[in-house]
């Protein structure tokens, strides 16, 4: 994925991401030579079902894998290859530099102490605040994103906030220190309809008013449609198409997108959409050739034998798919 036209460079460049799991005995990839670019101040979406690797990919970034996964690849941040600084540098740009969003809140905080305690030492980690001006100003932060009666509910533990609650003061936490990137997994999903809309008007706001990256991991076209310039589709651990957001939605060029839009609920005459045939490949059995090909209407026998790369396409401008039959898509 290229840098935004005009850019000098792109604020975070990923290249060749591979993370493997452990798995009875083995190794299996999950994530598979993805490139991303994320420019300064732009909002990036990576989509697609559940087991992509769209989670794993976003946890790479931060060096936040679970036990037993393993991630290899280049990644570039700020000018700064990651890979190259020690565990004491790669924290510090952990919150100061790129922050994470988990998709359940519950999960950011230690229930032990308060909200407000964790957000004030993230503070004095990274902005180096004392003590008393750490507390002031998490107590602001918790305002900021819309808690009301901040002061008060900064003295509450995460289990003692509505979900909603949790989910902005987990936002709140992660843009403390006032990172350039902020990485959003799933940031609605838990949600019901009325908190989801608040929540993504938070986002926007945040990253309008900071000046921030953003980078959205979810499953729901429609926070995409919201939130993002540009979309990265994810299919069974590879990007599979990319292209600004409205070029991709008028007329996609990936048969996996494409059954993605078909999917999405018609929410005007209360139906559910077309569901995609077939289920999506457990990692470590992937199909050969096009790993979308036993589910695609457009499949044929080059498919099934051939991997088609990730290219431009020809007059399409930052628009590229990894389909033999782009031009075909509808």
């Amino acid at each position: 994925m290229s840098a935004p036209t005009g850019s000098t460079g792109p604020l975070l460049e990923v290249r060749d991401l591979v993370v493997t799991v452990r798995r009875a005995h083995r190794e299996v990839r999950v994530v598979d030579g993805v490139d991303l670019a994320i420019g300064a101040g732009e909002c990036v979406a990576l989509v697609g079902e559940s087991g992509a690797g769209k989670t794993l990919t976003a946890l790479a970034l931060l060096d936040v894998l679970p036990q037993g996964a393993r991630a290899s690849g280049r990644l570039v941040f700020d000018g700064r290859d990651l890979a190259a600084l020690d565990p004491d540098e790669r924290r510090r740009v952990n919150g100061s530099g790129i922050a994470l969003a988990l998709q359940e809140p519950a999960g950011a905080f230690d229930p032990v102490y308060t909200i407000g305690e964790q957000i004030a030492e993230s503070l004095r980690l990274h902005a180096r605040l004392p003590r008393a001006a750490a507390w002031v100003r998490a107590v602001e932060l918790l305002d900021e994103v819309g808690i009301a009666g901040a002061a008060e509910r900064a003295h509450a533990r995460a289990h003692e906030l509505s979900g909603g609650q949790r989910q902005r003061a987990m936002l709140a936490m992660a843009v403390a220190a006032g990172p350039k990137l902020l990485v959003a997994d799933e940031p609605t999903s838990a949600l019901d309809a009325t908190l989801r809309v608040e929540i993504l008007e938070l986002l926007r706001r945040l990253q309008a008013t900071r000046g921030m990256a953003l980078f959205v991991v979810t499953h729901d076209l429609g926070v995409v449609a919201e939130l993002a310039a540009r979309v990265a589709v994810m299919y069974a651990g590879r990007i599979v198409e990319e292209a600004p957001v409205e070029r991709l939605f008028a007329r996609p060029a990936h048969p996996y997108t494409a059954a993605l839009l078909r999917a999405r609920p018609q929410l005007a005459v209360r139906a559910s959409g077309a569901a995609i045939p077939g289920q999506a490949p457990e990692p470590g059995r992937w199909p050969g050739g096009c790993r979308f090909h036993p589910r695609c209407g457009l499949a044929r026998e080059r498919c099934e034998h051939e991997v088609p790369p990730l290219a431009d396409l020809a007059g399409a401008h930052e628009r590229r798919s990894a389909c033999f039959f782009a031009e075909e898509v509808r």
